[in-house]
């Protein structure tokens, strides 16, 4: 028999393969790997209640602290420690008496709160997502997989993500001094060789995001000079070169897209014969590009601006000012455009009118969806209805730091549906914003080091690298109490009562 400890365990926690041990002794917190031969450690000295072992990494807990060999030293003074468990996928789970559930991930926690200000019990497995806790003889479950982001390893830290349909990425990886891209299922995580790619690639994805195109821009002074276009294929490492000269591109459908040439023309072009169909007579040099259903606005270096019905090829310009940017078309033709502090809207039958004044310059503008806008001034942001004039609610500033007439900041990302935009903050945190209501949270306070986060296009995922490994946030948020309340009763047993509140806890 061999003497693991120098003294008595009160408290031992095994990882589940049974290779390592966490115990607490009258000392301290000891580590104890069970090879030939087997060693044990000190990894925290004083007193402690409970031991955890969970991805290779000891924690430990004391009737007001927990703590771990990664760095973690959270204290709760005046509280209790209720209990310590691992949970699925290496998270440790410590319950606080004042209804507080812990969940540490590695080195970063996340704390729930029970809807009964108290806790007095608390039980998780790593085989299952599922944490039940126990307050005033009510049992709640809690489900961690809809709290909490799935993980994927990685190849490389250095990394650029792309949006290219609803759920569909496109990484761009950076090995040594080789470059891969990577096509990457946001549900699975099951990424597949892609072709090589350039760093000046822009990569722009169809509504369903099986097929993708991207320019190789040459950059004069920061600014893209126009490159040649590429047609890739999801899942493949196929690439077919479309035409040279591009500025900006979009797509209509799963077989069309529009190029903005650097020579002043649009051009709609189909994808699979590459046969040509021009948008009208040769323009300065474009800008900006956007599609919404069967409408296009493109505005130029001049300011100039035109909108173009793809149907009908009906053409017309607006009679805009220099001092503008913008143009935003929605599904109906209106388009939606700064002018200094005001919202304008150059309407279908061809008026230009004031949407909405704002007490400073707009510093940019973008649809959130069918009904709403989101505007950024120099202090302040707000959601604009386009449904009726003047209907502006402010809500915080969206934290960007942009002259007046940037479009948006080039490390945030705004969603097609149902709206969500991600700002990647410099301490790490990530601020999410619900363009339709303004509210704003923070997800995943991360490593500043770690690539910026994206959207998915369909609105409902977060995701970024960090430290060689994909992260993926769930972040849609629920349109009306009813779903509200539905997805509460996933998450723990709360009780529905279609006859009465939406919401009521048993």
């Amino acid at each position: 028999m061999t003497q693991l400890l120098p003294e008595p365990a009160r408290s031992i926690g095994w990882d589940v393969g049974g290779a390592q041990l966490a115990a607490v002794t009258r000392s301290g917190l000891h580590k104890v790997t069970l090879g030939t031969p087997v060693h044990a450690e000190v990894v925290s000295e004083g007193f402690h209640m409970r031991a955890a072992l969970a991805g290779g990494h000891v924690f430990g807990a004391g009737p007001q602290r927990l703590s771990s060999d990664r760095g973690l030293d959270e204290s709760f003074p005046g509280k209790q420690l209720v209990a310590l468990a691992v949970g699925s996928s290496g998270t440790v789970i410590a319950g606080i008496d004042d209804g507080r559930i812990m969940v540490v991930d590695g080195a970063r926690r996340q704390v729930l709160r029970s809807p009964i200000a108290t806790l007095e019990g608390l039980l998780a497995s790593p085989s299952s997502s599922l944490v039940l806790t126990l307050s005033r003889s009510h049992l709640f479950v809690w489900d961690l997989e809809a709290l909490f982001p799935r993980r994927f390893a990685f190849d490389s830290a250095r990394v650029q993500l792309f949006n290219v349909g609803p759920r569909r990425v496109l990484a761009n990886q950076f090995i040594g001094r080789t470059d891969a891209s990577r096509w990457i299922d946001l549900d699975t995580g099951v990424g597949t060789l892609g072709p090589a790619l350039n760093l000046t690639d822009a990569i722009v994805g169809s509504p369903s995001g099986l097929r993708v195109i991207a320019v190789d821009h040459t950059l004069t002074m920061g600014r893209p000079e126009g490159g040649p276009a590429r047609l890739l294929r999801w899942n493949t490492t196929a690439v077919r070169d479309l035409v040279d000269g591009v500025l900006l591109v979009a797509f209509v459908d799963e077989q069309r897209a529009v190029f903005a040439m650097v020579d002043g023309r649009l051009e709609l072009r189909d994808l699979e014969t590459n046969a040509v169909d021009p948008l009208g007579p040769r323009g300065p040099t474009p800008e900006r590009l956007q599609i919404t259903g069967d409408w296009l606005v493109a505005q130029f270096t001049d300011r100039s601006m035109v909108r173009i019905q793809i149907s009908t090829r009906r053409r017309e310009v607006a009679p805009v000012s220099e001092g503008t940017f913008g143009g935003i078309v929605m599904p109906d033709g209106q388009v939606y455009f700064a002018d200094g502090p005001r919202v304008r809207s150059w309407k279908p039958d061809g008026q230009l009118v004031t949407h909405a004044t704002l007490p400073s310059s707009i510093l940019w503008l973008t649809r959130t969806d069918d009904q709403h806008l989101a505007v950024d001034t120099i202090d302040v942001g707000y959601i604009v209805a386009t449904a009726t004039p003047n209907t502006v609610r402010p809500t915080a500033h969206f934290g960007t730091t942009l002259t007046v007439g940037s479009h948006l900041p080039h490390n945030s990302v705004m969603s097609s549906s149902p709206g969500i935009l991600a700002i990647p903050g410099v301490d790490g945190a990530t601020t999410i914003i619900d363009g339709a209501t303004g509210g704003r949270w923070l997800v995943g306070q991360a490593e500043p080091q770690a690539s910026d986060a994206r959207v998915s296009s369909d609105g409902t995922l977060l995701y970024q690298v960090r430290d060689h490994t994909l992260v993926v946030w769930p972040v849609d948020l629920p349109s009306s109490a009813a779903l509200t309340a539905a997805m509460v009763a996933r998450m723990t047993n709360a009780a529905i009562d279609p006859g009465g509140s939406p919401l009521r806890w048993p």
